[in-house]
């Protein structure tokens, strides 16, 4: 008996953006989920995740959950064993194909196509693009790797557990990670101090699990033990059964605008004091002439009295 490989799976993103941008990029992304028989070996793959071009062919939501070779069953044999192989830790696969083999049955789809397959966690990332609508463009892998790799906000994608699984450049730099150093299977939580740590175990997750995503401020932790205030957003994708299949967190470095709110307080308060002990009068006026406030040097001199 066949069964769906359970363990680490994936998408990809940047923003809540993260999975916005995986949904409108006008190339097919598919992440699919091995299905194995009883011997471990893969018989067939699982729809898993879908974007809206990926989908086109019949709908994501027709798709999603249903077996490859259950949609497309003259699939060609050499490709099935090529997406195997990049599962099996191969190089990624990299191939031109032409529709009407892979679509058998299904009229109005023609033409020959781009597909690129890299193993992800324990899943397959599928991107495939129109060669002649994109013939001018640099390869998939190029041009989805730079969506991730170049903003220099923390994308991170973790499997239901919060297993890391993925880490951006960006994300690295952020908190000291080594680019090629290995993050697979650290706890998210351990890049975030421990009071943040334990509001997203509180509330963030739940908020996530419960409404798809959460918004907020919190912190990441560097690894020489400095907070870095961030923005946070954190995307549950959860499958048909209700069960959430990964997270996605993306988290920009607030400490410029912290600095700028800081020495905006900072000049406030210098004001503040400056006025009320200035040895000579000082008035502040709406423009109507009419007194805001006023220091006491002022009131000295005018036998008048401040007011809060």
């Amino acid at each position: 008996m066949a069964h769906v490989e359970i363990g680490r799976t994936d998408d990809v993103q940047d923003s809540a953006r993260a999975l916005a941008a995986l949904e409108h990029v006008r190339d097919g992304v598919a992440l699919m989920r091995p299905v194995r028989d009883d011997a471990g070996a893969v018989v067939d793959f699982v729809y898993a995740y879908l974007n809206r071009r990926g989908g086109g062919v019949a709908g994501a939501s027709t798709l999603l959950g249903r077996r490859l070779l259950d949609v497309l069953p003259e699939f060609p044999r050499a490709l099935f064993e090529g997406l195997v192989a990049v599962l099996a830790g191969g190089e990624p696969l990299h191939t031109n194909v032409d529709a009407a083999e892979v679509y058998v049955g299904h009229d109005g789809i023609a033409g020959r196509f781009r597909l690129e397959a890299s193993r992800i966690g324990d899943a397959l990332l599928v991107v495939y693009a129109d060669i002649g609508a994109r013939a001018s463009t640099s390869s998939l892998q190029e041009r989805y790797g730079a969506v991730l790799e170049a903003t220099s906000d923390w994308v991170s994608i973790a499997d239901r557990d919060q297993n890391l699984v993925y880490v951006n450049a960006g994300g690295r730099q952020m908190v000291g990670i080594g680019l090629d150093e290995e993050i697979r299977g650290r706890r998210v939580g351990e890049f975030s101090p421990r009071w943040a740590r334990e509001y997203v175990r509180r509330v963030a997750l739940k908020v996530a699990r419960e409404e798809g995503v959460w918004r907020g401020n919190l912190a990441r932790l560097h690894r020489d033990g400095h907070e870095i205030p961030v923005s946070q957003v954190i995307v549950a994708r959860t499958g048909e059964d209700g069960e959430v299949d990964f997270y996605a967190t993306i988290a920009r470095d607030m400490t410029g605008e912290h600095a700028a709110q800081d020495a905006l307080r900072a000049s406030e308060e210098r004001f503040r004091v400056a006025f009320e002990q200035a040895p000579i009068g000082f008035a502040l006026l709406d423009l109507d002439g009419r007194y805001l406030q006023i220091n006491d040097a002022y009131c000295a001199r005018c036998g008048a009295r401040a007011r809060s």
